[in-house]
């Protein structure tokens, strides 16, 4: 297969575009439910110019990987997140003892420009390991929920849009970075605006919002509405009706699962019965 040139697109813009198209419909997106799983290599494998005509994610949990991509080097360890995209030719080493879960994906529709390098890799990616666990076991279901296995990877993506920023000149500092998250996570349940994160930080809302576009490629109002979402989806996962949650987070259960369906692509419901949770909320 070979890769259409595009215009060069970073990674995070990349996936902030992916999770709007996933979202809205614009873009489908299908496991593929024989390549998914958790894998001990007991020997050492490897592989040469293999190319892949899917979406290829993969989290290593122990042992390594050597790869070579378009004459870049990578290894992963243990703890580490890789996402080849579909016609990218590579190589690869497992060396024995690696246990790694694959998950294979496509995408059709209007999906646009790939990043020019072909490849994700994030060496700290521990924050996503519950997703691959909860697609791994949604996937193994008889009765599986197509949309709760599109909701896990938009939260994927989320995650994934969290960990692989890259510093940008005249953007937010780590400090006040921490400020931010802090900020949204103290105030999840009444509704944070741009306005409380430019005032904790000290800082004019419009010079805010122009580096905070800067530091993290999209509005205040976006991140801060996918942040909330995010802190929903672990509440959703428990006990509480749909209702409950939504009156904690300040809104009727209509808004909150418009709200919801937009961030993660379905509804509350829905991603609840990818919990084995249902109720009449």
């Amino acid at each position: 297969m070979t890769r259409m040139k595009h215009r060069e697109i970073s990674e995070i813009d990349y996936l902030h575009r992916l999770m709007d198209r996933v979202s809205d419909g614009t873009v489908r997106l299908t496991v593929n439910d024989r390549i998914i799983g958790t894998q001990r290599i007991r020997s050492r494998i490897r592989y040469t110019d293999r190319v892949w005509p899917k979406h290829i994610l993969q989290l290593v949990h122990g042992g390594m990987i050597e790869r070579t991509v378009n004459g870049r080097n990578i290894v992963s360890r243990a703890g580490s997140f890789f996402w080849l995209f579909p016609g990218v030719k590579h190589d690869f080493i497992f060396h024995p003892g690696t246990v790694h879960t694959v998950i294979q994906f496509t995408l059709a529709g209007k999906t646009g420009p790939e990043p020019e390098c072909g490849f994700f890799a994030v060496e700290n990616a521990g924050a996503v390991s519950w997703l691959f666990d909860r697609l791994q076991h949604e996937m193994q279901l008889k009765e599986r929920s197509a949309a709760a296995v599109r909701s896990y990877l938009a939260l994927l993506f989320l995650e994934l849009s969290r960990i692989i920023r890259k510093p940008q000149q005249h953007a937010f500092n780590p400090a006040a970075e921490r400020k931010i998250r802090d900020t949204i996570r103290d105030n999840v349940h009444r509704h944070p605006t741009s306005a409380d994160l430019a005032r904790a930080l000290g800082l004019s809302q419009d010079y805010f919002t122009r580096v905070f576009r800067r530091t993290y490629a999209v509005s205040p109002r976006t991140h801060i509405l996918r942040e909330v979402m995010r802190s929903a989806s672990f509440d959703l996962s428990g006990g509480n009706a749909v209702g409950d949650i939504a009156e904690r987070y300040g809104y009727d259960i209509a808004a909150f699962s418009r709200l919801f369906r937009k961030v993660t692509g379905q509804s509350p419901a829905v991603f609840r019965r990818g919990h084995g949770i249902t109720d009449n909320g």
